[in-house]
């Protein structure tokens, strides 16, 4: 199966790994313990597929909740707003094609490439993190913001239970 070239950032963003990295990569490493927690990666991937939920700003969502912060509503507008712009041209093409190669070859190498996407958007997302306010008494405040979840197959339930696994333990 051929594949086209690569976009490297979506249009709109500036910002690269090199204006945050050690917060950037804190959030990597923190994304990666997370994600091989038992369930995380499964439920992570469900609420992405099922429910349209961004992983990236699930897993932000969840490494500023474990430093009891989260995103002021400005800030997470402009996030939604980079993630969106990731998701829509780079990250959500990238998936597919991935997707689209699995049993052929040059499946690993697209599914490397995707996963540097990954830490690349993370890093953006980093950089467009502007204003933190203490996380609210509700821990899934935060993630609710993210994602309504009534309407949607498994409603809240579902999210709850996927936001849970997320939770600072």
């Amino acid at each position: 199966m051929k594949t086209g070239p690569i976009e490297e950032k979506p249009p709109g963003i500036k910002k690269t790994v090199r204006d945050a990295p050690t917060r950037a990569d804190d959030f990597w490493a923190f994304s990666l313990a997370l994600y091989a927690r038992p369930d995380v990666a499964d439920a992570c991937l469900d609420a992405q597929d099922r429910l349209g939920a961004d992983v990236n700003l699930l897993l932000l969502t969840a490494w500023l909740a474990a430093q009891g912060r989260m995103p002021d509503t400005q800030s997470w507008t402009q996030l939604i707003a980079v993630s969106s712009r990731w998701q829509r041209h780079i990250l959500g093409p990238l998936r597919a094609r991935r997707r689209a190669l699995k049993g052929h070859p040059g499946y690993e190498a697209i599914k490397d490439k995707e996963l540097e996407t990954e830490k690349t958007c993370q890093a953006a997302l980093v950089s467009a993190l502007g204003v933190t306010v203490p996380l609210s008494a509700d821990p899934f405040d935060p993630y609710r913001r993210h994602l309504d979840p009534d309407g949607l197959p498994g409603g809240r339930a579902q999210w709850d239970r996927t936001i849970a696994l997320l939770l600072p333990q």
